[in-house]
């Protein structure tokens, strides 16, 4: 895969797992974001999307650990 185009993958994968976290985490202190977004019946597909970011996510890790770059 062409490095730029990896580099630019990845960092739409930290992204997506990044607003992530941070929604879990604003939710532990009650805040509903997905609430305040208007985006509650969006749920189950915002759940797959970020499902499939983790996995390419760790996936990618693992690629590079494999190369020896860990």
């Amino acid at each position: 895969m062409d490095a730029m185009c990896k580099a630019k993958i990845g960092k739409a994968l930290w992204f997506v797992t990044g607003l992530t976290a941070l929604s879990v985490g604003l939710g532990a202190v009650g805040v509903n974001v997905l609430g305040m977004l208007h985006m509650e019946s969006l749920q189950t597909v915002l759940r797959y999307f970020v499902g499939v970011a983790g996995l390419a996510s760790i996936v990618m890790f693992f690629m590079e650990c494999a190369r020896g770059k860990c």
